[in-house]
């Protein structure tokens, strides 16, 4: 397997880049700010991530 590394560009990334990509993710812990100091604290979540429900075209262009 190759494995190569690119700079995103308009050319290369683009809103259409991950309407196939699934997120899942179990999060078990986080980092919170309490009182000024990080502390990880056991906060139980799943997350989905489905490309439509989120606004990736203002985010694309941010990055980019």
């Amino acid at each position: 397997m190759e494995i190569r590394v690119e700079r995103l560009t308009e050319d290369n990334f683009n809103s259409h880049s991950l309407d196939n990509f699934i997120r899942h993710q179990v999060v078990k812990e986080c980092w919170r700010n309490v009182d000024g100091d990080w502390i990880l604290l056991p906060i139980s979540f799943v997350e989905e991530w489905i490309a439509e429900e989120e606004p990736f075209d203002v985010q694309l262009e941010y990055v980019l």
